[in-house]
């Protein structure tokens, strides 16, 4: 299985993810993510900071010195197919 398709499989976790980073303060967010960083597999962390850019980048977290740019497209069919 290719990082794509597993971000795409976790989509809909990492939406989630991000409504709930926006409700968090500065500090809380923070923390969850070094909690996060801290108790991910050591073969995942490298798709986990991936997850974390999508985060940032989405929940109006993006730290504004980041050299740091993902775009992910994903298309969806408006009609449900």
């Amino acid at each position: 299985m290719s990082e794509r398709d597993l971000y795409l499989m976790y989509l809909p976790q990492i939406a989630e993810m991000i409504v709930s980073c926006q409700q968090m303060t500065p500090k809380g967010y923070e923390q969850w993510k070094k909690e996060t960083r801290d108790s991910t597999p050591d073969e995942a962390k490298g798709f986990m900071e991936k997850v974390f850019e999508v985060v940032d980048k989405h929940s109006g977290r993006q730290k504004a010195h980041s050299d740091i740019h993902m775009e992910i497209s994903v298309c969806v069919d408006t009609n449900g197919e």
